[in-house]
């Protein structure tokens, strides 16, 4: 789950059933492609500790403020 999050905010994924896409048909980061259904997904977000997706947030946004500066 923790791939998938990370996934989703780096690559800016924009749905849920695209993420469920990449999960069917990529390797994304240290797991390897992994059949999914986008219903059982959503119910994994919904159950996802809010704390844990708070931690991960604060670590990645000084990054993704780094990546998008060096853009401009």
């Amino acid at each position: 789950m923790m791939a998938a999050v990370l996934t989703l905010l780096w690559r800016q994924v924009p749905s849920v059933r695209e993420l469920c896409r990449l999960l069917n048909r990529e390797n994304l980061l240290w797991c390897q492609v992994t059949q999914v259904w986008q219903q059982a997904l959503s119910k994994r977000f919904l159950e996802f500790p809010a704390s844990m997706f708070e931690r991960v947030m604060m670590e990645l946004i000084p990054q993704l403020e780094l990546r998008d500066f060096n853009y401009l």
